[in-house]
């Protein structure tokens, strides 16, 4: 977590096979650095939510970065925090308990 809030960003190569990528990546939005992860997955679905920055290749990696740090406000982070708060623990057994109820 130091690290983490000492960076300005934070970067995934990413292990498809691996289920740790997923949990890091969570644990990443609660910093203020920008994640940047490969454009797929829930590194896909962030970027489209604005979140994160994604890249395709790692040949664009450099020039990416090179970009991201000459912008002063990276990542936006009201939006940041009203997605941590609708996607809590909290609002997930919330929003399953309404899913059962709507089945029933």
């Amino acid at each position: 977590r130091k690290l983490m809030s000492e960076s300005r960003i934070i970067l995934f190569t990413y292990n498809q096979n691996s289920v740790l990528s997923s949990g890091a990546l969570i644990d990443s939005l609660y910093s203020s650095s920008v994640v940047v992860g490969p454009d797929t997955g829930s590194f896909k679905d962030l970027s489209e939510e604005g979140l994160i920055e994604t890249f395709n290749d790692f040949s664009e990696l450099i020039s990416k970065i090179r970009a991201l740090l000459k912008q002063d406000l990276l990542v936006n982070p009201e939006r940041k925090q009203k997605f941590m708060d609708e996607n809590s623990w909290a609002n997930f057994g919330k929003h399953i308990s309404k899913e059962v109820l709507n089945k029933i």
